[in-house]
């Protein structure tokens, strides 16, 4: 199963994304983004990146953080005409991050994404481990903040489903 899922919804999309921490719950859910973005995506993704940009967002909480976050990416994508293949944290905690963004020019979007709404956005973790997603090695999970102030979930896995205006 890939890291995140592209579900139907009524009037737009709707992107299901799991991650082992926020870190990578966040890059996955632009990796998702991305797909929507550029259908050929998994091709740019093993391409090395064309430089970067610095993202610093701010929210009341984890999950506003997240939104902002990708309005952010997407405004880069829009602004740059890049899709972004790799995130790299400088800084992450639940009001707060920065990144570095890498993508690689584009001359054209697939899908023309208008915003990720904040609608029902709740980061949670997946209840049963019978249900996990196969999203890569699993980090060690002591349920309180790393030295990043990265959160591991103690079952192994967050989720979130995040609706797209298209």
């Amino acid at each position: 199963m890939k890291p995140f899922k592209i579900l139907s919804h009524i009037a737009d999309l709707r992107l299901q994304v799991f991650g082992h921490n926020y870190e990578e719950l966040f890059q996955n859910a632009v990796f998702g983004l991305n797909s929507i973005l550029f259908k050929d995506f998994e091709r740019l993704k093993k391409k090395p990146p064309a430089g970067f940009e610095k993202i610093k967002v701010e929210g009341p909480d984890i999950n506003a953080l997240l939104v902002n976050f990708l309005n952010e990416v997407l405004t880069q994508s829009q602004i740059n005409r890049k899709i972004y293949n790799r995130v790299k944290f400088l800084r992450l905690s639940e009001k707060s991050l920065e990144t570095h963004i890498f993508g690689i020019p584009v001359d054209h979007f697939d899908e023309d994404v208008k915003a990720v709404t904040y609608h029902e956005v709740k980061i949670h973790p997946v209840r049963s481990r019978l249900s996990e997603p196969n999203i890569g090695a699993a980090t060690a999970a002591s349920g309180r903040p790393t030295s990043n102030g990265v959160k591991h979930n103690k079952r192994g896995i967050f989720e979130v489903v995040l609706v797209l205006d298209i």
